[in-house]
């Protein structure tokens, strides 16, 4: 019991993390005045995202 506990949590921080990161990128590559298609290119490229998924960062 304990132990699914801690796999879970695990898992929510690695979901986390990686959102966390796709925001920076997000936010780095407008900051350098990229556009929402080359930032969504980017976002699926390093992170294998859907296009609808990619979306949900712009």
């Amino acid at each position: 019991m304990v132990e699914s506990r801690i796999i879970e949590i695990r898992r929510q921080a690695k979901t986390e993390g990686i959102e966390q990161g796709i925001n920076y990128l997000v936010d780095t590559l407008r900051d350098y005045g990229h556009s929402d298609g080359e930032i969504k290119e980017a976002i699926i490229k390093k992170y294998h995202l859907s296009e609808r998924d990619a979306d949900k960062y712009l």
